[in-house]
């Protein structure tokens, strides 16, 4: 009967390693199957379409074990949305993703790195990646 009252995570790498996917900024290479099952909280059956942070895993952790996430946490806790009982969007200030990519491809002059930055919303543009680089 632990199985029940056991927060199961599934997740993966960060992308595909193909053109456009892996370590890039584009939606291949950033975006992550995230699937979360506690049966004894959440029963299941609906999708939330929330964006998360794999950051967020770890104050959602300590949150269930009956813990206080530090302060110093970037990321923010999911309980809420593992509890929802409707399909769609649970918090409003969960519209939007922020990643980027440092050093994983050493493409330039002298092995340098290449950082970027990109914020991820709903908003899909015609025919374009809706990733945008800063």
């Amino acid at each position: 009967g632990q199985l029940d009252h056991t927060l199961v995570v599934i997740t993966s790498d960060n992308g595909m390693p193909f053109p456009r996917a892996k370590a890039n900024l584009y939606d291949l290479g950033s975006r992550m199957p995230l699937a979360i099952r506690w049966p004894k909280q959440d029963p299941g059956g609906w999708t939330v379409d929330d964006f998360v942070n794999l950051t967020d895993l770890a104050p959602t952790f300590l949150e269930v074990a009956g813990l206080a996430p530090p302060e110093a946490m970037t990321g923010r806790r999911l309980l809420n949305l593992l509890t929802f009982t409707k399909s769609g969007n649970v918090e409003s200030g969960r519209d939007a993703v922020d990643t980027g990519r440092e050093r994983h491809a050493w493409c330039r002059i002298d092995d340098e790195g290449y950082p970027a930055r990109m914020i991820r919303t709903r908003h899909l543009p015609t025919r374009r990646m809706a990733s945008r680089s800063i």
